[in-house]
């Protein structure tokens, strides 16, 4: 894969295709990933791809989703309402490794990166943080957990799905299943 060809490829599809603030998203979140890996010596350039692109779906129409879910035999369990959040990252890492040569692990970053999940590979976890810590983003605790992402990913992780699990409580929603995993699996191997 030539990444900067792939990477202005991308770049030039977010701009016509996204929302200015869904894109500006989607900058900035590249732009922390890219810290983070060089924090945690991963590859800066399969980082930054895999950032930008994380939420090249995000903005598809339920029946684009649908369309496409159903034309390219994805889970058709990811068009029940519960999942209406986590379906722009399935639909996004099936389009990104059939028609930008993303890997299975670039794919997976961003299937996973609404939820996390269990056993999560750097490049997850480092998509998962950027995509939570992004400079755009203010909830509480927030600063903790970008404070936290500089020195331990593992820990800014787990105060991030902790935020994320008790928001949704809190909310009345159910939580995901695999956010609940990629936890206990974080705190299990602390």
């Amino acid at each position: 894969m030539n990444v900067q060809l792939e990477i202005n490829r991308i770049d030039k599809y977010l701009r016509e295709n996204l929302s200015n603030e869904r894109y500006l998203h989607s900058i900035r979140v590249m732009q922390k990933a890219m810290l983070y890996a060089k924090i945690y010596n991963q590859n800066v350039e399969k980082v930054k791809i895999t950032a930008l692109a994380h939420d090249i779906a995000k903005e598809f129409s339920k029946e684009e989703n649908e369309q496409y879910i159903l034309e390219n035999n994805l889970d058709k369990n990811l068009l029940l309402p519960e999942n209406k959040y986590l379906i722009h990252g399935y639909v996004g890492a099936d389009i990104l490794e059939k028609d930008y040569h993303f890997t299975k692990e670039m794919g997976d970053a961003i299937r996973y990166h609404t939820t996390a999940r269990d056993k999560m590979t750097m490049l997850d976890k480092i998509i998962y943080l950027a995509d939570k810590t992004e400079d755009g983003r203010q909830y509480p605790n927030i600063e903790t957990q970008r404070q936290e992402a500089l020195k331990n990913i593992n820990k800014a992780i787990i105060l991030t799905l902790e935020n994320s699990i008790s928001h949704t409580k809190n909310k009345g929603k159910t939580i995901n299943e695999l956010s609940i995993k990629a936890l206990t699996d974080l705190k299990n191997n602390q």
